[in-house]
């Protein structure tokens, strides 16, 4: 993403809460400070801390340097970090923002638990806040989290899976942290239950397409720019929304046709039925509507710099290139 109003707004209260990421992970384990360090420290958008910082300048200016609400946008991307590396065990995932994953460089006793690690950090944190229905979110969206995980694998390689099956999955797998992101500054600043839905709303919307772009970047990226390995949703047989729209494709592509190239592993056929299907760009269609819908749920509050941040950030979560 390139330097816009959203990161500008961000830069300073990001350092604050990358200081307070360091400080809430350091453990006297000095092997499990290496691994935790290892991708925390290899840079990422940090999407969310700024996500979160946005919101709160949006509900009021004042409020962005409020301790409960920096301490929960670090909580969130500790949690963040702990799913990559559970993810990239699971996956077998070798690259991970560039570098060697966790698992790959330590291997997966210590990136399991390195990701358990993690975990306990980010709740911990949710203890102390002032209000008590932080820790409430943050258990139930770990639970979200770990469901959405075993969803996904159950799904592998099923043809049948559908569109709202989809949306189930990644609403679990990525969406709710971006829910919980947009959320948290709303209970910490006491607004009203309809405030508090319309930035859940916003902040959920923005996952589903966050998510969609990243199924989209597996088809259409390369790993030096992805930071990670490109194919593997196709290699893992993983039912990505491109594939199901090629699925249900009306060209005359059968999905006997597309089975055969998904067990076959053969990526350039697979690649040229997305293309011929025009499947990303109803995937486009569908993440254009999602990000419209976002931005129109926090019209409830009023036009600042830190709304039109908001709505750059929803296109940009979208129209990435890694």
């Amino acid at each position: 993403m390139s330097e816009s109003l959203f990161m500008k707004l961000t830069d300073e209260p990001v350092k604050e809460i990358d200081r307070l990421i360091m400080e809430q992970i350091k453990s006297p384990v000095e092997l499990l400070n290496q691994a935790c360090f290892h991708l925390i420290t290899a840079g990422g958008k940090r999407i969310r801390p700024r996500l979160m910082a946005l919101i709160t300048g949006l509900i009021s200016p004042d409020a962005v340097y409020n301790e409960d609400i920096l301490s929960m946008a670090a909580a969130v991307e500790i949690l963040h970090t702990a799913t990559l590396m559970h993810d990239d065990v699971i996956d077998e995932g070798l690259m991970r923002r560039g570098i060697p994953s966790v698992n790959s460089a330590y291997g997966n006793k210590v990136a399991v638990l390195g990701g358990d690690y993690l975990f306990t950090k980010a709740y911990n944190a949710t203890i102390k806040a002032t209000d008590a229905r932080i820790s409430r979110v943050f258990s139930d969206a770990l639970t979200t989290l770990v469901q959405g995980e075993l969803t996904q694998m159950t799904n592998t390689a099923n043809l049948e899976i559908t569109e709202e099956s989809y949306f189930r999955t990644i609403y679990s797998k990525t969406a709710v942290l971006f829910e919980i992101t947009t959320k948290i500054p709303g209970l910490i600043l006491n607004r009203t239950d309809a405030e508090i839905e319309a930035l859940a709303k916003y902040g959920r919307n923005i996952g589903y397409a966050f998510q969609i772009a990243d199924d989209i970047l597996d088809y259409t990226s390369d790993s030096e720019v992805l930071g990670k390995v490109v194919g593997k949703d196709m290699d893992e047989k993983k039912i990505t929304l491109p594939l199901i729209y090629a699925l249900n494709n009306d060209r005359g592509i059968s999905r006997e046709t597309i089975y055969e190239a998904i067990n076959g592993g053969r990526v350039e056929e697979i690649l040229q039925i997305i293309s011929d299907t025009d499947a990303i760009a109803s995937c486009d269609k569908v993440a254009e509507r999602l990000i419209s819908e976002a931005i129109d749920a926090i019209a409830v509050f009023s036009e600042s710099d830190y709304m039109q941040a908001l709505r750059e950030l929803a296109y940009a979560s979208y129209r990435r290139k890694y």
